[in-house]
């Protein structure tokens, strides 16, 4: 799956120079059927990647619906590394009503957590 389709990706995507993720976003055009259920037009789904890529450099995680496959929701936070930018990532995926805002404000800190944790086990 290419960076940008999926959760796990959009965090660790927050970490690249912006160059290089216009680079990937781009380079997913070839997966357009995967990204969004084609629900988008390829544009917008750009639009929406970049917004979540913002998300996770200002709050350490992102959150969208629907992002991976239509009805499914999901939230991801990179683990940072100790010696190097982030290549894993710790992620929640549930169908969209066990998701809804208030459980998501309940479990980031949970997530961010729980990643920040995850450091000393990679290297």
């Amino acid at each position: 799956m290419p960076r940008g389709v999926t959760f796990a990706g959009i965090a660790l995507l927050a970490w690249h120079e912006p160059e290089a993720v216009e680079a990937q976003l781009r380079s997913n055009q070839r997966f357009r059927r995967t990204v969004r259920g084609a629900s988008q037009d390829f544009d917008e789904t750009l639009v929406t990647v970049r917004q979540e890529i913002a998300q996770v450099r200002e709050r350490g995680y992102c959150f969208d619906r629907d992002t991976a496959m239509p009805g499914v929701s999901g939230m991801a936070a990179p683990i940072p590394s100790e010696t190097a930018k982030p290549y894993m990532a710790l992620t929640i995926s549930a169908i969209n009503d066990r998701l809804p805002p208030g459980r998501v404000e309940e479990l980031a800190p949970l997530l961010l957590r729980v990643a920040h944790e995850m450091t000393p086990c990679i290297r």
